[in-house]
């Protein structure tokens, strides 16, 4: 059994880890207030640390628990990120340092960093391995990059196993009311059919993306917490492979909206055309994300686009 701190425990992601992890370990959530519904973390109040991570007070608590394991997922999202760029090292790339900085000598066994695919910048080639040479394009991207440099740092000065996860598009319903997660394509769209009959795309629907979701993610979480075997690189693609563009979601949305509640909607274009049926785009690059080297370690995503999309109705219909 492993002893465990999540950062962000009762975030987004934070809250799925939680959950899946907490049968087997040994789990603390770090939280920056008590959720409501707290005990659908299914964690003891005794395992709940709440704090800041720009509380410097917080790192003299949390490093006398001698952890074995730390998940860091605290980050501002895309949007609150390009704001500011001193508010985003502050949150996306400091506590990096500090966790990291406060844990080096303490015994900690496995440092997993929660990066995005985005430090990546344009994607342009065919397959998308963790090889490729960072170029990001936003500060989202760029205060993740940074992060990772600390993560390799730290994984070559010391002892510590120090993981580097890019996370292309995650996706499904959230833990708590409360969580930030509608802003996500699949979840926008989902929640765009339930509540307004109608789904309106931001653009032609020509842009790809790999979408994996959020039950999937928690599992190679634990493969990863698991997995005994120091590998020879530290970066790791969490992607479920399969690209499909926005257009193709919006229909597969539709398809499976009109199933469920036997009722029609319409996909409306930003030029305010109407997309009848779902054709490929020919001229756009079919680009697949690398996800090999968490398969060497068991990783296979089960949970398919049908069925998440088929989940978030569920989870809008009970409210």
């Amino acid at each position: 059994m492993n002893k465990i701190l999540i950062t962000g425990a009762s975030g987004y992601l934070g809250s799925h880890i939680t959950r899946r992890l907490v049968k087997k370990n040994d789990v603390y959530g770090l939280c920056r207030q008590i959720p409501e519904n707290f005990s659908l973390l299914q964690l003891s109040k005794e395992k709940l640390i709440i704090g800041d991570l720009s509380d410097l007070k917080l790192y003299n608590i949390i490093s006398k628990k001698n952890f074995d394991v730390i998940i860091h997922l605290v980050s501002l999202d895309h949007h609150e990120s390009e704001k500011s760029a001193v508010n985003s090292m502050e949150i996306n790339v400091i506590p990096t340092l500090k966790l990291l900085n406060c844990f080096y000598q303490r015994g900690l066994k496995k440092f997993i960093y929660f990066s995005t695919m985005q430090v990546l910048g344009h994607l342009e080639s065919s397959i998308i391995t963790t090889e490729f040479v960072p170029s990001p394009i936003n500060k989202y991207g760029l205060t993740h990059l940074l992060s990772e440099q600390i993560v390799n740092y730290y994984n070559t000065i010391t002892n510590i196993e120090c993981i580097n996860i890019r996370l292309s598009n995650g996706y499904g319903s959230p833990i708590f009311s409360e969580n930030n997660c509608w802003w996500l394509v699949i979840n926008d769209i989902c929640k765009s059919a339930y509540e307004k009959n109608e789904i309106n795309l931001l653009s032609d629907g020509s842009p790809l993306r790999d979408f994996i979701h959020v039950s999937d993610i928690a599992k190679a979480i634990e493969l990863l917490v698991d997995n005994k075997n120091n590998a020879s690189r530290n970066t790791y693609n969490l992607c479920s492979g399969r690209t499909v563009s926005i257009l193709f979601i919006a229909h597969c949305v539709k398809t499976i909206y009109e199933n469920k509640f036997n009722k029609e909607i319409k996909i409306v274009l930003p030029s305010g055309l109407v997309s009848d049926h779902y054709k490929p785009f020919d001229k756009i690059k079919n680009l697949v994300c690398d996800n090999s080297s968490l398969q060497k370690i068991g990783f296979k995503p089960k949970m398919s686009l049908e069925q998440g999309i088929e989940e978030m109705f569920d989870y809008l219909i009970e409210g």
